[in-house]
């Protein structure tokens, strides 16, 4: 039984992705817009996310039609 287990672990990591746990952050998913800038006297801003790292993506500006 001792060798019948490391050989079933090793086969199982080559069929199977290797994936780690970690956690998420708490604000993962959160939207809010950031501004971007002036034109044609309207402010533009883009749509962004929260990442599960904490980081941010986010998406090409838009016109919001708020003046500036």
């Amino acid at each position: 039984m001792r060798m019948i287990n490391p050989v079933a672990d090793r086969l199982l990591s080559i069929v199977l992705p290797h994936a780690e746990a970690g956690a998420c952050d708490p604000d993962h998913g959160e939207k809010f817009w950031v501004y971007c800038y002036c034109r044609n006297r309207r402010v533009h801003h883009q749509r962004c996310t929260v990442t599960c790292s904490g980081g941010q993506t986010c998406a090409v500006c838009v016109q919001t039609g708020e003046p500036c």
